[in-house]
């Protein structure tokens, strides 16, 4: 409940962004996008074809060394290598011995990556410290190997020990890998004096897919510090879980949570069982009246409808879906934090990709929001499904009480999952 409110309500009907490309470049953004990335990926052909293109840009001279670019893997490897040997912290040197094989096979498989263009919006030039500045934002989606879902079975049997068999074993499950998993991503690119689309910001172009793929580093080292060592009735795991479900106003899920944190709070509830069935309405109020105070329509039908389009964006983001995929616990060396232990625990959510859905009910040539469009878009809302997935973090402590709790959930990562779905909703109608 934190940012949407604010954020989300400036972002609202700014103006449709234009879509078409007015700068005459002899390939669009979607093209130019599509080029970094299959360079940046390791392809030859495709980082001279590159180069090519960027000439004007550089003087005459090629932005890519092929050398540096057929080394990009490696150097992704050699980053996770040593933060895999830490997090692991295995005695056997014959493990360790085993882990810059197996993180140079991940980040070979990253070159297995499939990806397209999937729409682009040019901004209108802008006068920025007296240079007048086109930018373009591109959408794409890629296809990578789901490393977390091939390597789930082996994980599972490792019983909490990693061991160099374990490793060799996992490196060939990962060649075996098809790229069969969809992750998206944006792409900022510039319009020079050249006609040249480019950027100086070449390798963020690889970030959605070397984080999915490379996540496979953290999630594997997990394996060896998954048991619980403070006797708690629940697991760091099935605790988040709970937490997440209670902040999107599930009342049985508040209730279940109540139960187990009573000890920890003096027997009293830690929430207010008619605050968590609440929170729908109270969200939609506030939606509702950011975007009516953005949009300051004098159409007394347009100012009807928004408050059914806000109850849609918020009943969608209420439609997410999240589990917890991993978790670390360590005890606790801090001074500042009171507690016996830590646990780390990673989760993702299947959310609605709202300005996938909405998109098309949105055109460059008719920029004016409507009763009329306002219901189409709540109707759009209501029949999208959750199949965007966002990934974040959330951490518990535990003391002697032998509960794991956070004073602060909405101060984690819980509540990005319901702004994002939120402001996807109001990102649309930009």
């Amino acid at each position: 409940m934190r940012r949407f409110f604010a954020a989300g309500a400036l972002l609202l009907f700014a103006g449709i962004a234009h879509a078409a490309d007015p700068t005459g470049s002899s390939k669009t953004p979607q093209q130019v996008t599509e080029l970094y990335i299959s360079t940046m990926t390791g392809n030859a052909d495709d980082a001279k074809t590159l180069n090519d293109y960027l000439r004007p840009q550089y003087d005459g001279k090629d932005a890519f060394d092929p050398e540096t670019i057929a080394g990009i893997m490696d150097d992704i490897a050699k980053e996770n290598v040593e933060a895999m040997k830490n997090e692991l912290a295995s005695s056997d040197s014959a493990t360790n011995d085993a882990i810059p094989a197996f993180v140079k096979t991940a980040a070979d498989a990253i070159k297995r990556s499939k990806c397209h263009a999937t729409g682009a919006n040019v901004e209108p030039g802008e006068y920025i410290a007296d240079t007048f500045i086109v930018a373009a934002e591109v959408d794409y989606e890629c296809l990578v190997p789901d490393l977390k879902k091939a390597l789930a079975p082996q994980m599972s049997s490792a019983n909490g020990k990693i061991t160099a068999a374990d490793l060799a074993a996992m490196a060939t499950t990962i060649d075996a890998t098809p790229a069969d998993k969809t992750v998206s991503g944006k792409f900022t690119l510039y319009f020079s004096d050249e006609h040249v689309w480019h950027t100086g910001s070449s390798e963020d172009v690889l970030d959605p897919i070397r984080e999915d793929v490379m996540r496979i580093v953290d999630q594997v080292a997990n394996v060896a510090h998954s048991s619980d060592p403070t006797g708690s009735s629940k697991t760091p795991q099935q605790v988040a879980e709970l937490y997440i479900s209670t902040m999107m106003g599930n009342v049985d899920d508040a209730k279940t949570l109540n139960d187990y944190l009573r000890p920890q709070y003096d027997g009293k509830d830690r929430f207010d069982i008619k605050a968590v069935a609440g929170m729908t309405d109270s969200m939609t109020k506030h939606v509702a009246e950011a975007i009516k105070n953005e949009l300051g329509s004098s159409d007394s039908a347009t100012n009807d409808a928004i408050p059914a389009f806000a109850q849609a964006a918020v009943d969608a983001s209420k439609r997410s879906t999240c589990n917890a995929t991993g978790v670390t616990v360590e005890p606790n060396t801090s001074r500042e934090i009171e507690a016996d232990f830590l646990a780390d625990v990673h989760y993702e959510c299947h959310v609605l990709d709202l300005r996938k859905a909405l998109k098309p009910r949105i055109t460059p040539e008719d920029r004016k929001i409507t009763a009329a469009r306002l219901a189409a878009m709540a109707a759009a809302i209501n029949a999208a499904p959750a199949d965007k997935i966002l990934r974040a973090r959330f951490w518990l402590v535990s003391d002697t009480q032998h509960i794991w709790y956070t004073d602060s959930p909405e101060d984690e990562n819980v509540m990005d999952v319901m702004d994002e779905v939120i402001e996807d909703a109001m990102r649309t109608v930009r």
